[in-house]
């Protein structure tokens, strides 16, 4: 009896781990947000720009958005066209952070350079509400942050 015991413990051990993922992307897709946060973590803070985008999604999905801006702002100051987009996505419509329509066109304007589609659905939704010198400068802004980068 205790063999038999032991053994469906140890195949319940061997199970659960074997279910676990070890690729953080599919568990974010799978809405493991536990488990893709644990191992997107150490990934974001060797600065993988994908790993500080996707751990910056799950925290505004908790509605942890300081955290979540934080992740977006720090990649997309390295460039990262999902971040810039993210980012300006949340500026824009003022989502854990005041609205700001000339940074949110900045960084969207940033993440079309790169050839962001959605950014560029984004910025034509925007047009209405920016007049053509905020326009002006937010590119300006753009430009000598890819100068920067």
């Amino acid at each position: 009896m205790r063999l038999k015991t032991c053994l469906w413990l140890s195949f319940i051990v061997v199970m659960t781990a074997c279910s676990e993922s070890n690729d953080p992307y599919q568990d974010y897709v799978n809405g493991d947000y536990e488990s893709a946060k644990k191992q997107l973590i150490p990934l974001a803070e060797k600065k993988d720009v994908k790993a500080m985008t996707y751990l910056g999604a799950i925290h505004q999905i908790e509605k942890n958005y300081e955290e979540a801006i934080d992740l977006y702002t720090n990649a997309a100051k390295l460039n990262y066209a999902p971040a810039q987009y993210n980012l300006g996505v949340m500026m824009h419509e003022g989502i854990g952070v005041e609205k700001n329509l000339s940074t949110a066109y900045s960084w969207l304007f940033l993440a079309l350079e790169q050839g962001h589609t959605k950014a560029g659905e984004q910025l034509d939704n925007m047009v209405s509400e920016i007049t053509p010198n905020q326009i002006m400068q937010a590119k300006e802004w753009g430009k000598e942050q890819i100068i920067k980068l």
